[in-house]
């Protein structure tokens, strides 16, 4: 029993969460969105925003993509945006998110997903390719994730929702499937509402 106690308290000092963001500044990075809009610590001043972290592939995160587009015609431009950040390329997000033919596109039609209207930023530039790459095969493997280790990111979807003023004020990881998701829905879009008055 005292070494099961033991594990717990270590494994919990080892692997931080999001939680441990709260009430503090968004960490500092950069980046280029897929519709060329610069991200920096002054894209997070004025607005709240929801940072959506995601991947290609993640069946929890491709659910809970309408309920995100449809938080985005929710609230108003002035003052609230979306930032999804995904561990993949601008290649293939790029890819992913347009009508143009390609195995990312197919992927996320055949999902049943539509395209991503809200900022999407890759996490770098640079696809890493795959010993299995080829045209028969789709890789949806991490070409990196720099800005997901800032943010503790253990698992996708995990979401933050940041004030005006750049300070993170609400944490979730995961997301519940089936007809559990509407007290996260409620919970969430309370939290936003309150921040953008």
């Amino acid at each position: 029993m005292k070494a099961l106690l033991i594990y717990f308290i270590c494994s919990s000092l080892l692997f931080s969460d999001g939680s441990s963001l709260l009430d503090n500044s968004v960490p500092v990075f950069t980046g280029v969105t897929l519709g060329n809009k610069n991200v920096d610590p002054s894209y997070f001043k004025g607005k709240v925003t929801l940072i959506n972290f995601w991947s290609l592939g993640c069946r929890p995160c491709l659910q809970e993509m309408p309920f995100l587009a449809q938080l985005d015609t929710v609230f108003p431009d002035s003052a609230f945006q979306i930032l999804s950040i995904a561990p993949h390329s601008r290649e293939r997000l790029a890819a992913y998110n347009s009508d143009l033919p390609s195995r990312y596109s197919g992927f996320r039609k055949a999902c049943g997903a539509k395209m991503i209207k809200y900022d999407v930023l890759p996490e770098c530039e640079v696809t890493i390719r795959s010993p299995t790459d080829d045209d028969e095969h789709l890789t949806l493997s991490h070409d990196s994730d720099e800005i997901s280790k800032l943010f503790n990111v253990d698992m996708y979807p995990t979401t933050f929702v940041v004030d005006k003023s750049g300070t993170i004020r609400y944490f979730h990881s995961g997301y519940p499937m089936g007809s559990s998701d509407s007290l996260y829905k409620l919970q969430l879009m309370k939290e936003i509402e309150s921040l953008c008055k």
